[in-house]
């Protein structure tokens, strides 16, 4: 990670990941910024090598998977991102997903509410999705997701 490239904007979010307790609770900001970054991380490392329009040829690691990978080589060649000259490293690749998770955050709480449960909006809906009164909608949850 390489925090004097954070803008005095995206500063903020780079500390509360930092003062973050690791539980995905509803009224958790920090885990919002934490999930935009981490799906950020995973973009920047895998999706200049295997593209969307690929995935039936190719399918992205999930989250453990690439998690595993980086702590036994943070060095490896899908960290470089192909598609530019420069030969990007992890902190690299790290520092750009959390500036565009910081960016995405600011813009989420700018029009409401940044928390976990406020962003994720759970919706509970009945069997036959057609009765509403027996649904259950923008539900408050925590939580952690699955890849």
């Amino acid at each position: 990670m390489k925090p004097e490239k954070l803008t005095a904007a995206q500063r903020p979010y780079w500390e509360m990941l930092f003062q973050w307790d690791g539980i995905s609770s509803p009224d958790s900001k920090a885990a919002t910024v934490f999930n935009l970054w981490w799906d950020n991380i995973n973009t920047h490392i895998w999706r200049d090598e295997m593209p969307a329009k690929d995935s039936l040829v190719w399918q992205m690691p999930n989250s453990e998977a690439t998690l595993y990978w980086l702590m036994r080589d943070s060095v490896m060649r899908f960290v470089d991102d192909i598609r530019t000259p420069a030969r990007e490293s992890l902190a690299d690749q790290v520092t750009l997903a959390l500036q565009e998770a910081a960016d995405t955050a600011a813009a989420i709480a700018a029009r409401g509410d940044l928390s976990l449960g406020g962003d994720r909006g759970t919706n509970i809906r009945h069997l036959s999705r057609s009765i509403p009164a027996f649904s259950r909608m923008g539900l408050r949850t925590g939580a952690v997701r699955t890849s």
